[in-house]
Formats: C-alpha cells, structure tokens, sequence
C-alpha cells in the first residue's frame, strides 16, 4: 500500500472502529454520556490502541530517553511523572475519602487508552509519514483537522450531531498545539501522558472534586505553557537568523 493512501485508510479505520465500539455499547445502553462507560469503554479502547500499534509496526519510539529528564529542567519529559503522580494521587485520594476508588483507577487505565491510540494515530503516524509526502504546513493542519472530526463518531454512541460538533470545534485547539509539539520534539511519550491527563481530569470532575488532581493538572498547565512559549521563542529565533 502507498504511503499517500494509508495517510487517509488508516484513519478511515480508526474512524470505523471507533463507530463500531460506540455503536455496541449504545446496543448495550451505555451511552457516550453514560459513567459506566469508565468501565465498559476500557474494552473497546484497547481494541483501538491494538489497532494504532499495528499501524505504527510495533515501532512507536516510546523508549527509556522518553522518560527521563534531559538535562534542562524545563522540558516535555515531566509530563509522563505528573500525570503518573496524578492518577496514583487521585487514587490515594479516593481510597482515604472513599470515593469511588476502582471507578477513579479504570478511568485511569481508560485515559492511558485514549491517549495512546489517538497520540498514536493523529501525530506518531501521521506526522511523522505524512512529513515523507507533504510540505510541513499540510501534515500539521491534516493532522489536527482529523483528529477533531474524528470526535463525530461519537453520534454512534449517542451523542447528538449538535454537541458532537461542538466537541470537534473544541478538539481542534488541544490538536493544533499537540501537532506543533510533536512537530518540536517528537516526545511521543509527552503527548500521551498529556492526553492522559487531560481526559482523565475532565472525566474525574464527572465524579467528583478531587484536589490532588487539581494540583497536578495545573502543575502540567504551567509547565506545557511555559515549554510551548520557549519553543516559540527558538522558532522564531531561527527564522529570524535564516533570513
């Protein structure tokens, strides 16, 4: 198969099965609004990751150097410890309040899921295949554009097209600056765990307010806010040196 064409079928796919699980579990009763979709999602998520690791052959460059801190403190290598720490906190949390501890857990695991299939599709593969074939402005815009039209697939587990819109209109900034930070660092570990922590922070307050989750979900704001910035700054530093 060409590489132009699996730009396209293997997010059709993605798409596909994505209609599919929301599709059964809607069969089910369990809607895409529905909490028990933090537990009954799980299988259908790791149907989907399964997916996105063969499509990446087995070769997703999550090694050791993606975990550990580079020498500056100020770096997208924090982002898998934190939220980690945020996750294994909020659990603690839950166990000492008696919160739903489990329920918070598989969210967790669900989370994981989410961001390693879409992080795996709409900016490993992407992006790194789609950079053989197209200038770099194309792959960007491609890349984040499908990953918010991708939240439509969501009507199949309920949702109506109305809010499955408005949930691709918001998917699209988290996509753009997830597309420019790969594109920076090719931290492919970073962007899961960011993804992560994002849907597991918005999934949390669907139960409750946990603190310890709050605190690190702003500790990662700042810190992807502070790094975005300095990767700005050296971008338009080297334009302006290769002018």
């Amino acid at each position: 198969m060409k590489n132009k064409n699996k730009l396209i079928i293997y997010p059709l796919g993605y798409f596909i099965l994505s209609l599919i699980g929301f599709g059964i579990l809607n069969l089910f009763g369990i809607q895409y609004d529905d909490l028990r979709i933090h537990y009954y999602g799980i299988p259908m998520m790791i149907v989907m990751g399964f997916y996105v690791w063969r499509v990446n052959l087995r070769s997703f460059g999550f090694t050791s150097r993606d975990l550990i801190p580079s020498k500056s403190f100020l770096t997208l290598n924090w982002l898998p410890f934190l939220a980690i720490l945020m996750v294994t906190t909020s659990v603690i949390e839950a166990l000492v309040t008696n919160h739903q501890p489990l329920r918070v857990l598989s969210i967790g695991l669900l989370t994981f899921l989410i961001g390693f299939s879409e992080e795996g599709l709409f900016r490993r593969f992407l992006i790194k295949e789609g950079l053989k074939e197209y200038p770099p402005l194309v792959v960007f815009l491609y890349s984040s554009f499908l990953f918010a039209l991708v939240h439509m697939a969501n009507i199949a587990g309920g949702l109506d097209p109305t809010s499955a819109f408005i949930q691709c209109i918001y998917a699209l900034p988290f996509g753009l600056l997830a597309a420019f930070l790969y594109m920076e660092t090719k931290n492919i570990a970073a962007l899961i765990f960011w993804h992560m922590s994002v849907d597991f922070s918005v999934f949390l307050g669907e139960i409750g307010i946990f603190y310890t989750g709050i605190i690190f979900g702003k500790l990662m704001d700042i810190l992807l806010f502070v790094v975005t910035i300095l990767l700005l700054l050296q971008r338009g530093k080297d334009f302006f040196n290769n002018k």
